[in-house]
Parts: C-alpha cells; sequence; structure tokens
C-alpha cells in the first residue's frame, strides 16, 4: 500500500518546522545553507530574493513530501498504521533519508518491533555545536512528539488475541 501525508500529518509537520516566507540559514548562524518556507532546503542557484507567498510555500512542502512518503513506503516492510507514516514521514523531513535508511528505528520496525523503532526516534535529539554533538532541546521535543504519534495507534502484536 502505497500511502501519503494525511492532512493531521502535514499539520504536523508545518508546526515542527515553522514557516518563514524569507530564506534563512539552516541551522540558523551555522550554515551557508539556506532554507525557506517549511524547511525548505534550497538548491544551488535556487534563490527567492523577494522571498515567497504562503502558497508557494505550501507547494514547495508538497512537493518536498513526495520523496519523503516515497522513502518511507520503500523502506518500510512491515505494516503500520497512519499515525506512524506520518511520524517517520516528518523524521524523514527533519533528519533525511539517508539517516533514516541506516536508522535503528528503521531497523527495529523492519524486525517487527514497534515499541524499540518509537523509542528508537530519541536518539535523534542532537546537533553539532562548536564541533561537539550536544543535546538540543527542540529536537528532542520533536522527537518525543514523533514518538507520540507513532505510539497513538500501534497495532496488536500478532500474538495477541
Amino acid at each position: 500500500m502505497t500511502r501519503t501525508t494525511s492532512v493531521q500529518g502535514r499539520a504536523f509537520i508545518e508546526h515542527n518546522e515553522g514557516c518563514s516566507l524569507t530564506a534563512y540559514p539552516d541551522p540558523p548562524g551555522q550554515s551557508t545553507q539556506f532554507s525557506i518556507g517549511f524547511g525548505h532546503l534550497l538548491d544551488a542557484g535556487e534563490t527567492y530574493a523577494n522571498g515567497i507567498t504562503q502558497d508557494e510555500a505550501d507547494a514547495l512542502l508538497s512537493a518536498d513530501l513526495r520523496p519523503r512518503e516515497a522513502c518511507v513506503n520503500s523502506k518500510v516492510q512491515v505494516d503500520i498504521t497512519q499515525a506512524q507514516f506520518d511520524a517517520l514521514v516528518d523524521f524523514v523531513y527533519n533528519e533525511g533519508m539517508d539517516a533514516f535508511s541506516g536508522s535503528t528505528t528503521l531497523r527495529r520496525l523492519n524486525a517487527g518491533d514497534y515499541q524499540g523503532a518509537a523509542d528508537a526516534l530519541l536518539m535523534w535529539d542532537r546537533v553539532m555545536r562548536r564541533g561537539q554533538l550536544v543535546e538540543d532541546g527542540g529536537l528532542l521535543a520533536r522527537r518525543v512528539a514523533e514518538r507520540k504519534m507513532f505510539l497513538s495507534d500501534v497495532p496488536p502484536s500478532p500474538d495477541v488475541a
């Protein structure tokens, strides 16, 4: 089954990313990479000198979601709920497709360990600051919210009657 992000999942991503109609350094103060809209990373040569409209931000998010949804759809080999899919798409949107593809979350999920997969999301709470990986409160809050969404309607174990 090929899933797409639900209305609730998209709202979750929009909330987590926030929206800026002008380009900003991403991560703030630490990067030559810029984003716009709902965390849309600007490609080389892609500029929005005059900013964008809300409609353009919405369109960029829609376009950015498609490959992330495809990643989750192709990598997850077990049945998941819509809420689990949405939580994973948010994770991939934030951390990247390569990070998800090699993650403990994905390995545990594909082994049927839904709880372990949810718990592994919490491992992704660090950022590089001054050359060191340090816990980031904002990332931790996002991971906790993803975990909560992921566990909101976990399917029963096959051995549960």
